[in-house]
């Protein structure tokens, strides 16, 4: 598995991602809500992709508004 923080500019880092066919990703990021809403968007790219899992948690140290 293999872990990968986005880049100053939103991308992630390709090298990390280069596991190849059938392998595992997992991709953790802290995200700051100062709206109250949280917007998840995919962008397209070419080949199949599989997304089997997304869960979006609370951090339990910060407290909620």
């Amino acid at each position: 598995m293999a872990q990968a923080a986005p880049e100053p500019d939103g991308k992630i880092d390709e090298a990390v991602l280069a596991a190849g066919t059938g392998s595992t990703t997992v991709r953790r990021y802290t995200v700051k809500v100062v709206d109250g809403q949280f917007n998840l968007r995919f962008t397209p790219r070419v080949g199949a992709v599989l997304i089997d899992t997304i869960r979006v948690t609370e951090r339990p140290d910060v407290p909620t508004p």
